[in-house]
């Protein structure tokens, strides 16, 4: 009897135990953890009323952050944990071709970048320096050639704790890991990837400088139901110029200038519309060389056949400021027309065209593709001149071709046509 007694008390004693261990595993192997936290920079940036929170295992999304930027948010995590913030939300907000010259700039040397936070949203990659090739991702998010940069970092929040300077901008915390130290409360700075200058605004609302004059990038010409796109003297001064035009009804694209490149301009799906970034090298190349060509079959207005959108996407930097840009309208020639005889022709043609002054003119032959085939150099005199083309310097090749005279009062364009 004794025996079968102390059996008993033995067995409700390990089973009491079994059952209190268990509670007790039970009651740590999962930790509703209050994370709180502040975005201390909220001023200079203008973000979601929602972020999201990442740590190791889980994503939490649509976090509210309040007006003064904290936010707070129960995590079922075993601590020690490690989090951080993230926003995905709007690319492109705050970047333009600012950024793309600030960045080229200080990739060649000339103009330093100061701010380590600057310097992070420069390195849109995220490969920890910055190059050419963040250049070419703002570039093609500018243009809608992709929606977000490869990284899928549209902001990056900082550990406010980090010693941050110049010389270890790239080692920056973006986890952090909270501690009964700091009750699970950590601070951050926020960094809006390619923002370099740091200037940001709602994509809805018009360019933030406002010039009385209104700027101008470009003009059009029209010769024999085609209309070309040049570029206007006030850009070729430009540190770099932005702009989108909407094409009128009845506009078509024909050609564009071979020396753009495929990372400068994009046009829509419909080929209704076309993006442009251009920076100050690139200008000059093509100053005085048309951008594109068009055909037009029905134009009920001489003066708007293209017209730029009026938001903050239009602009051209000059002198480290911001200008928005007025609609293009054709620019009236100053010099009399040219004129190619015989055209059509078989073995040559004489070009004839009136100079005021004495002045380098250049010629140049384009195909219908838009590829410059033939340039030369002709020193003109005041007056009637004369320049001729030849089967071969049009490669003995049949055809359609257009062609430029420009100088420095001298702007003509004309078609010409060479039979077998």
């Amino acid at each position: 009897m004794r025996d079968r007694i102390i059996n008993s008390l033995l067995f409700l004693f390990i089973f009491y135990s079994a059952g209190v261990a268990q509670s007790i595993s039970s009651s740590h192997a999962v930790m509703d953890a209050a994370v709180t936290g502040k975005i201390i920079n909220r001023e200079s940036v203008l973000l979601g009323k929602k972020i999201n929170l990442q740590t190791d295992q889980n994503t939490y999304p649509d976090i509210e952050l309040n007006g003064d930027g904290t936010f707070a948010v129960e995590l079922p995590e075993n601590f020690p944990l490690r989090y951080r913030l993230f926003d995905d939300k709007d690319f492109l907000n705050g970047i333009n071709v600012g950024d793309i010259i600030k960045i080229h700039s200080y990739i060649l040397g000339k103009n330093p970048i100061n701010d380590p936070l600057s310097l992070i949203a420069a390195d849109v990659n995220r490969s920890g320096k910055v190059t050419v090739a963040d250049i070419v991702e703002i570039r093609r998010l500018i243009l809608g050639k992709v929606d977000q940069f490869q990284s899928g970092d549209s902001w990056i929040f900082i550990d406010a704790e980090f010693p941050l300077f110049i010389n270890n901008w790239e080692l920056a915390n973006t986890y952090v890991n909270p501690t009964t130290d700091n009750s699970f409360y950590n601070e951050f700075l926020a960094v809006k990837v390619g923002d370099v200058d740091r200037i940001i605004f709602s994509r809805s609302d018009d360019v933030y400088i406002r010039d009385p004059s209104s700027k101008s990038i470009a003009y059009l010409t029209r010769d024999q139901g085609r209309i070309m796109l040049w570029l206007d003297k006030t850009a070729r001064h430009a540190e770099g110029i932005q702009l989108g035009l909407n094409l009128d009804f009845g506009l078509q694209f024909t050609s564009c200038n071979p020396m753009l490149d495929d990372d400068q301009y994009s046009f829509s799906e419909d080929g209704k519309s076309v993006k442009i970034v251009l920076l100050n090298d690139e200008i000059e190349a093509l100053y005085d060389k048309p951008l594109f060509i068009f055909d037009y079959y029905t134009l009920n207005n001489d003066q708007e056949p293209i017209r730029l959108s009026e938001d903050f996407e239009n602009m051209i930097i000059s002198n480290g400021e911001s200008f928005s840009v007025a609609p293009i309208g054709f620019k009236k020639l100053s010099v009399s027309a040219s004129y190619p005889s015989p055209n059509p022709f078989r073995d040559n043609t004489v070009i004839s065209f009136k100079s005021e002054v004495v002045q380098d003119v250049k010629l140049e032959v384009y195909d219908l593709n838009g590829c410059k085939i033939y340039n030369q150099n002709i020193n003109a005199l005041p007056g009637q001149n004369t320049v001729s083309l030849t089967r071969t310097a049009l490669k003995e090749r049949a055809g359609v071709y257009y062609y430029n005279l420009f100088g420095k009062d001298i702007h003509s364009q004309g078609r010409i046509i060479m039979l077998d």
